[in-house]
């Protein structure tokens, strides 16, 4: 079931994605044949990355794979912003006192076919030069039923207020048999429009 407040963000940020220039190239797929959870696997350029891939998905996509979950870095679950985070599905990738964190929590999403946003790489990257990626991935695409869908954004400069993006997302694949740097290489060979 959608989460009201996943519903209520799609909703906004794809209004305030209309304001930034975007040139963007989601590709079509059939989900109808969907019996497993699905890892979402980007490049990170920005902070934002993650609300621009999940905003821009195809309505039919976004009923099939929210509630989204994120496996977000450890310094945004302070007691201030922890409960917001935590209402939009963010989990600790790292060890934590109080939340169930990690590739531990990714894998129990996943075998309950839930959606992960995670992005292998690790920490942004200012370029769009590939980083060699963590193998936590490795572990989650073995799960029986797993696709990965790939997604890469690129941040362009430019002389307007807002910065523009390119974004391009993928068709789901099988990636039991792949390392990281080859479901890497899959993200990074989608063409921008």
């Amino acid at each position: 079931m959608i989460k009201l407040t996943e519903l209520a963000s799609v909703s906004i940020v794809r209004y305030l994605w209309r304001i930034i220039i975007a040139s963007k190239k989601v590709e079509d797929w059939d989900s109808s044949s969907s019996s497993g959870g699905y890892v979402i696997t980007a490049n990170h350029t920005a902070g934002f990355d993650p609300f621009v891939i999940t905003s821009n998905l195809r309505w039919k996509h976004v009923r099939l794979l929210t509630p989204y979950f994120f496996m977000t870095h450890n310094r945004f679950f302070k007691p201030l912003f922890r409960p917001w985070f935590y209402l939009h599905g963010c989990f600790p990738a790292f060890k934590h006192p109080k939340m169930d964190y990690g590739i531990s929590r990714a894998e129990h999403l996943l075998k309950d076919g839930r959606t992960v946003l995670m992005f292998p790489e690790g920490g942004v990257s200012r370029t769009d030069r590939a980083r060699l990626p963590k193998t936590g991935i490795e572990h989650l695409v073995r799960i029986d039923g797993v696709k990965v869908l790939p997604a890469r954004v690129r941040w362009n400069r430019n002389k307007k207020f807002f910065r523009s993006y390119s974004l391009s997302i993928g068709q789901p694949f099988d990636a039991k048999n792949m390392t990281a740097e080859q479901i890497m290489d899959v993200v990074y060979s989608l063409k921008f429009r």
